[in-house]
């Protein structure tokens, strides 16, 4: 269990608090209780202040959180099915709101069995949202299946904005069929439905469908694949077709020489809604090297989208490094960049989007902890009245943490987030802090933060603020 209330009042800010609590009960050598609970204020500084040990995610908080990942095969890298099964452990704690989660588990030696609830309610946009789900797992070693019933409930305080229900059910499994010297053939089928009710009549009442078949033949971490995916929307009210999308793909992922590889992808989307029929073609180009230590992987696609005899186009570059280069250290870099060509507007324009992010974890000593992390964001507007505009945002956190014995240690970290383009301001803050644990389940911590905001357009909103505070932590 784990536990932190702090509390911080500035000259600008009459008083603001930060909740967490959480913690995980064995009930039984299989049946595990999850719970979370956390309430921030919308501009709290002090608040996890203890970047190195946990930050916003609940996997970063309890590990075992981040070991739910599913990878059913090499070509399903980017589906986060651990995500659809189970909707909280990927968590993130975010400001202005309060939250209340928790989840029963029942962990067979292949098979997983979870049942969970949890609300939030936001403090500025005072929307709540209520949800409740059972899943399970099978994760054999010729068969796997899963399946989900979920139900949430979303609405405004008052409900003339918003008063939604929203019903799914999702079932999935896939079988290895045969085996052969060169490697074995899979089969996958998914379907998900879900069913939307706007309580209030302001959007129309759907039942969505999604259906997936996929086939696979692969020799470790290689092979090839062919898949087709049919998503249909139905009004509820007239039964009448909103949406009726094909999807077909079809890839190979092949080691060319040891530790690297190629992975490519072509893709075909036909749509038709509101009686406007689209087309879709992708053509996607990958490869990267792999090894016990790092791994990187780099792609480029092109895609051309046609519809209401226009035609729009875009590219992508993106690029993977992850791994741990050398002992006690993670890292992960990603690049993205896309640009776009969109022939509907008279003249046509172009549009593009860049985005580099670094983060790094090194521990070169047993008492000494280094994290660092940056994100640079480019986007250029393509519609008007914004077109041709461009704004960046860069953003970075710098922190360490030194451990002087078992009881006793020292954090410190930097944040800065600027912004320049139409809006131009840049806000800083440092902050340290001393920590002791004491009776084994107590941490109280002292510390201190400065922060600095500076805006170029607004002058009048500048200020510069010095923060005390103090921090009792429970753990069990």
């Amino acid at each position: 269990m784990i536990g932190e209330f702090s509390f911080s009042q500035e000259p600008s800010v009459k008083s603001q608090r930060g909740f967490f609590g959480g913690g995980v009960l064995r009930l039984s050598r299989r049946v595990r209780l999850y719970f979370n609970s956390w309430s921030v204020n919308s501009s709290f500084p002090t608040f996890a202040n203890e970047q190195l040990k946990y930050g916003y995610s609940l996997y970063q908080v309890f590990p075992e959180y981040s070991q739910r990942y599913i990878i059913l095969s090499p070509f399903q890298f980017s589906r986060d099915l651990a995500g659809e099964l189970y909707p909280f452990s990927m968590t993130r704690i975010s400001v202005s709101e309060n939250e209340v989660n928790g989840f029963l588990e029942w962990d067979g030696d292949e098979t997983r069995l979870s049942t969970g609830y949890g609300y939030r309610d936001g403090v500025d946009d005072r929307m709540r949202s209520h949800i409740g789900y059972f899943s399970v797992f099978h994760n054999g070693e010729k068969t796997k299946y899963w399946g989900k019933i979920e139900m949430d409930r979303n609405f405004d305080r008052e409900r003339q904005q918003k008063d939604s229900r929203t019903e799914q059910l999702l079932l999935g499994g896939r079988q290895r069929l045969f085996s052969t010297s060169r490697g074995s053939f899979y089969l996958q089928m998914d379907y998900r439905g879900e069913v939307f009710d706007d309580l209030l009549e302001l959007n129309p009442s759907t039942l969505h469908h999604y259906f997936t078949f996929l086939g696979e033949f692969l020799t470790e971490e290689e092979g090839v694949f062919a898949g087709y995916r049919r998503e249909i929307l139905t009004s509820r009210e007239d039964n009448s077709t909103l949406l009726d999308r094909n999807i077909y793909e079809a890839g190979v992922r092949k080691h060319i020489f040891k530790g690297l590889f190629v992975d490519s992808r072509i893709r075909e989307e036909k749509a038709s809604q509101g009686g406007v029929s689209s087309d879709v073609q992708m053509v996607s180009l990958g490869g990267g090297i792999e090894s016990k230590r790092i791994r990187v992987m780099g792609r480029y696609e092109f895609q051309i989208n046609k519809g209401d005899s226009q035609e729009r186009k875009r590219q992508l570059w993106s690029l993977f490094v992850f791994g741990t280069p050398i002992k006690g250290m993670n890292l992960s870099l990603r690049y993205f960049r896309r640009k776009g060509m969109d022939g509907a507007l008279v003249p046509s324009s172009e549009s593009s989007e860049e985005e580099l992010s670094f983060r790094l974890l090194w521990r070169p000593f047993r008492f000494l902890s280094l994290y660092s992390q940056w994100r640079y964001d480019t986007n250029i507007e393509l519609y008007p009245p914004l077109d041709r505009t461009k704004s960046n945002t860069l953003a970075s956190i710098q922190g360490l943490k030194i451990s002087f014995s078992r009881k006793l240690e020292f954090l410190a970290n930097y944040k800065m987030l600027r912004v320049w383009g139409p809006i131009e301001n840049k806000k800083q803050s440092a902050s340290a802090e001393l920590g002791y644990l004491f009776f084994k389940h107590f941490r109280a911590g002292l510390g201190m933060e400065v922060i600095d905001f500076e805006d170029k357009f607004d002058p009048a909103g500048n200020y510069h603020s010095t923060v005390g505070y103090f921090k009792l932590i429970a753990l069990y």
